[in-house]
């Protein structure tokens, strides 16, 4: 994949394969976290959270396990299957499946087997998302801690703890005023695109990524 095609990819499968060669666990966590969510399947949350941490011991994890297992075989109602053949499977199914794709030990191999799951419903969000959660891989971003100062993380902060990502081009304003020139990083911050929790610029500023 080359920049242009980044730039406008709608395939979230080979956007993921573009960014191996970085180890952001952090981001790509947040995108089984946002395919989740994009599915319905909140009640999956709590758990991938408790699995991520290490804070779901192993009777507890190979019970989910079993459970999501058998609700991932069901195949009544209407729906559509992994990847892009549609086949009968009911949405309950469909959330088992996702949930036990999240269950992975690698973000990588997680962020790609639920892309493979869900994306016949989130392809164009899920593009979206790895657009907003990481920055362009082939334009490396480096922050200057000069550029950290007080009202750049209070404003930082804020945007993160409520959410208010509509806040970000203010927050370029204050990088700017502190001296950055990164064209990547306060562009970001000035997209009119939706930006989500896990926003690669915001989390670089917060020392997260």
């Amino acid at each position: 994949m080359t920049e242009a095609e980044w730039n406008v990819a709608y395939d979230p499968a080979e956007m993921l394969q573009s960014l191996r060669p970085t180890q952001n666990a952090h981001q790509l966590w947040e995108y089984v976290k946002h395919c989740l969510y994009g599915i319905g399947a909140d009640a999956a949350v709590d758990m991938f959270q408790t699995h991520i941490t290490g804070n779901m011991d192993q009777p507890q994890f190979l019970a989910y396990r079993r459970e999501l297992e058998l609700q991932a075989t069901q195949r009544s109602g209407g729906g559509y299957s992994q990847g892009r053949k549609p086949v009968s499977i009911n949405q309950a199914t469909q959330k088992a499946r996702a949930a036990l794709a999240s269950l992975q030990q690698s973000p990588w191999d997680a962020a790609d087997q639920i892309t493979q799951e869900t994306r016949h419903q989130l392809q164009r969000s899920q593009c979206e998302w790895l657009r907003c959660l990481f920055a362009n891989p082939f334009r490396p971003v480096a922050l200057n801690p000069s550029w950290l100062t007080s009202t750049v993380l209070t404003l930082a902060k804020g945007i993160y703890t409520d959410r208010a990502f509509d806040r970000l081009p203010i927050l370029a304003d204050a990088l700017q005023d502190a001296g950055c020139d990164n064209e990547n990083i306060l562009n970001h911050c000035r997209q009119p695109a939706e930006h989500c929790r896990g926003c690669w610029a915001l989390d670089l500023v917060l020392g997260k990524s």
